[in-house]
């Protein structure tokens, strides 16, 4: 169940607009608890017993403006998704430090909560995605995509890392790095090296001859391949169903 936050000074826009995400995200069969505050001040108090995964909230508000909330949230290291909604389209360039989800317009606001909404239960599928893959030892496990970090392969075997873990785990031969480049580029998987497929998700730095990943882990590139590479997480970062 996602946990919604609606902040806005105006009580019948809150009333209509609880209306419409509640809709929105009934018609994506997305569970919902979400909470409506007229007051900045009180949304914040309401911080210290809920921690919620998306705040719509307006900016131009009396005592605390969605700004100063934002840069609440942030300094308390709530990682929130933030969608600003406001009649003024100007805010925007100040907004956008605190790397909102979504900048609505209310003289837009239908579509473009619409068009928000269905992005974000996208993503957020893609968050929760499985997959299956056998073990060397025969074993069947379920992974989430988001977790695992690298696919490598030494000699025959392919191995990969799951983000929680501290050990590789080997996989059946019946794999190949090239079968789960196939199966994987739709996930959001770089074959970045002919011995490595890295999950876009986790790449921190691109040079000529190597990346880095979250964990400052070095991994390989092939000869030439930096632009290309570049180029793939570029076009991966700007999907917003992947991200």
């Amino acid at each position: 169940m996602l946990r919604i936050a609606v902040v806005d000074d105006e009580v019948d826009f809150i009333a209509m607009y609880n209306r419409m995400i509640t809709d929105i995200f009934s018609e994506h069969h997305v569970l919902i608890e979400l909470k409506t505050f007229s007051s900045g001040n009180n949304f914040i108090k309401s911080l210290s017993k809920t921690e919620y995964d998306l705040v719509f909230m307006d900016i131009d508000m009396p005592e605390l403006s969605g700004i100063d909330i934002a840069s609440q949230l942030r300094k308390n290291n709530q990682n929130s998704d933030l969608i600003f909604v406001s009649a003024h389209p100007h805010f925007v360039f100040e907004a956008i430090r605190y790397t909102p989800y979504r900048f609505i317009r209310k003289t837009n606001l239908k579509e473009e909560t619409i068009e928000a909404i269905n992005s974000y239960c996208n993503r957020t599928q893609m968050k929760f995605k499985m997959i299956s893959l056998e073990l060397q030892n025969g074993d069947m496990i379920n992974e989430k995509v988001n977790d695992i970090v690298t696919f490598f392969s030494v000699r025959h075997d392919v191995y990969y890392v799951n983000s929680g873990e501290s050990e590789a785990k080997i996989l059946s031969r019946k794999y190949s790095l090239s079968q789960l480049e196939r199966f994987t580029k739709e996930l959001g998987f770089i074959r970045v090296h002919k011995s490595y497929l890295v999950n876009y998700r986790y790449i921190k730095n691109i040079n000529a001859k190597s990346l880095f990943i979250s964990d400052d882990s070095e991994i390989p590139i092939s000869h030439g391949k930096k632009t290309e590479i570049q180029e793939q997480f570029m076009r991966l970062l700007r999907n917003e169903d992947l991200t």
